[in-house]
């Protein structure tokens, strides 16, 4: 049976791994090495070990002049073999006829039923001893080597995948790079995540009134951007209304008290405002779900509550009706098996509040603008 009619068949009944077969056989042309030792006792199968939804090639032959031959053989795969050669310290395993796959991407046995994992949505953090670094390995299984990568304590990595073997459960960070779960922390995003967004002060800022800007910033510099401005550099750009509607843009000035007039900036004219130094999209009117999912992909939202998450005070302007103890911060977390979201406040800092008073500080406006 031919790779091309192999791999259609298991396409045809819906498998992604787990496809067991012998590659055609076709006279082999013999050239051989130096270099090369044919081995003894081979496998009757092997298993494709590289990346999931991707495969590797398959080479004429295990000799320098080799060249690349029919398809790719998917991670997962499983195939027949006919002899194992070592040659220049690498094993090579014959397919059939001349069709040789590299021993680096292979684990001996049909190891389809452990190779797929699980799907995770999370990250790891190393947690070994002080100044200590861990091992990262090509692969989980029996045959598994270690790829000269340490990775410190303390270090978090992102992971998609998690496998258990004989017992022990293990974290893919990133193509064939696996972690030993004993030796780092899992938080699943599903759950619970903190993105770490830093503190800025608006009051050691001389910038009373300007929570709006400080949020902002705390968002862009956790997004890698405008890292080397502080707040006063960004309220210079700050659109100022004449007109003192926040819906035009500041009313008033962030740096003191204007009697009679409502300090703060609205997203009408808030999002143009930023989006001229870091994408931006504007979610309000959307729930509490709408920011965590947000914040879940990784995108930090600013959002427009009262201060200290107490009852709204409204006050009539002549562009309407606003809340004069008007605040506004950056949601960078949430806990969902506690009901909490966590918040990186320009005045109080960072800390956790509870679903409930966060819904009732953000209800009047429901303003939150997500900073990608």
């Amino acid at each position: 049976m031919k790779l091309s009619r192999i791999l259609y068949r298991a396409a045809a009944i819906g498998l992604t791994v787990g496809v067991v077969g012998g590659l055609s056989h076709q006279p082999a042309v013999h050239v051989e090495a130096t270099t090369a030792t044919q081995m003894s006792v081979a496998p009757s199968q092997v298993t494709i070990n590289y990346v999931p939804g991707y495969g590797i090639a398959m080479w004429s032959t295990y000799m320098s002049n080799r060249q690349v031959v029919g398809h790719t053989l998917p991670h997962g795969s499983v195939w027949k073999v006919f002899k194992v050669v070592e040659a220049d310290g690498q094993k090579w395993y014959n397919l059939g006829g001349n069709q040789w796959v590299s021993g680096q991407y292979l684990l001996e046995g049909n190891r389809a039923s452990v190779q797929t994992g699980q799907a995770v949505n999370g990250q790891v953090t190393v947690s070994y001893f002080k100044n200590g670094s861990i091992a990262v390995w090509n692969n989980f299984a029996t045959g598994r080597q270690p790829t000269g990568k340490l990775l410190r304590n303390g270090t978090v990595w992102k992971t998609t995948q998690k496998a258990t073997f004989a017992g022990e459960t293990w974290y893919n960070v990133g193509g064939q790079q696996w972690l030993q779960g004993k030796y780092v922390k899992f938080t699943d995003f599903n759950v619970t995540r903190v993105l770490g967004v830093p503190f800025i002060d608006q009051y050691a800022n001389g910038a009373p009134y300007g929570c709006e800007g400080a949020s902002a910033l705390e968002a862009m510099h956790y997004k890698g951007r405008l890292t080397k401005w502080n707040l006063q550099t960004l309220l210079k750009t700050m659109p100022i209304a004449k007109d003192n509607n926040p819906y035009h843009g500041f009313a008033g000035s962030p740096y003191g008290d204007t009697p009679g007039v409502h300090q703060t900036i609205f997203p009408q004219a808030f999002d143009s405002w930023i989006a001229k130094y870091n994408p931006v999209k504007d979610i309000s009117g959307g729930s509490l779900d709408t920011i965590i999912a947000q914040v879940q992909s990784g995108n930090p939202v600013v959002a427009w509550v009262t201060i200290r998450f107490g009852a709204p005070q409204y006050q009539k302007y002549f562009w309407g009706t606003g809340v004069k103890n008007l605040h506004v911060m950056a949601v960078d977390g949430y806990n969902k098996q506690t009901a909490q979201v966590h918040v990186s406040d320009p005045v109080l800092g960072k800390y956790w509040v509870s679903y409930q008073a966060f819904k009732q500080a953000y209800a009047p406006y429901k303003f939150a603008v997500a900073i990608l």
